[in-house]
């Protein structure tokens, strides 16, 4: 699978934002993705200690790269910086959370249930990039469990077997996920806020090169 939208997408992004997200080289890499390889670890900044143990299919990682790619989709980082703007955005995210788990929860047939997962992909991401662009500076064990909850939140999206066992799962996941936004919401200060900002172009060329480097 040879990924040369990606010019044309950066191209599109350029018209809406004059620039690209920092970071976002790796993601723009042209590589062949091995689809009978996975994953068996992110990376959020690049030192060891910023590994997040996971396993997906590099099939599953390599879209989830794409969506990362275009991050502005996903999360806008132009509220990073701002204390007062980036607790507004976890708000959002974690309003996005509580409709998601009540549509989950009132979902009674494996394509609902299938459904309401999938429509929290950008929300799980956003949550993710929110939490180690910020959670990281404040707790490296609250970002790392915000991400790895994100991460499975995604991957319960596209999965098409036990919908029940999905289901399940991703009501834990979601559980996790805005307890730990809501810790990292209430830490946020103005230095908190103005740090995340450089941090965010690490963390999304961290994640990336870890998927690129196991995939290829």
């Amino acid at each position: 699978m040879q990924r040369n939208n990606h010019a044309a997408a950066l191209i599109i992004v350029g018209w809406i934002l004059a620039t690209p997200a920092v970071g976002q080289d790796d993601c723009l890499a042209t590589y062949s993705v091995n689809t009978t390889k996975s994953v068996a670890y992110l990376s959020i900044g690049p030192s060891a200690d910023d590994r997040i143990s996971t396993t997906l299919s590099c099939s599953v990682a390599d879209a989830m790269r794409d969506r990362l790619f275009l991050t502005f989709h996903t999360f806008d980082a132009n509220v990073l910086g701002s204390a007062t703007q980036l607790r507004a955005k976890i708000s959002q995210i974690r309003m996005r959370l509580a409709e998601g788990r009540t549509e989950l929860g009132a979902a009674r047939t494996p394509a609902t249930q299938l459904g309401a997962i999938q429509s929290l992909k950008h929300t799980v991401l956003a949550a993710g990039l929110a939490s180690a662009a910020t959670g990281c500076i404040v707790s490296a064990a609250t970002c790392k469990r915000a991400v790895g909850a994100s991460v499975a939140l995604y991957q319960s999206g596209l999965n098409v077997g036990d919908n029940a066992q999905a289901s399940t799962q991703a009501q834990m996941e979601m559980n996790i996920l805005d307890s730990m936004l809501q810790s990292i919401q209430a830490q946020i200060t103005d230095n908190v806020a103005q740090q995340s900002k450089p941090r965010f172009g690490t963390v999304l060329n961290s994640i990336c090169a870890a998927i690129r480097q196991q995939c290829r």
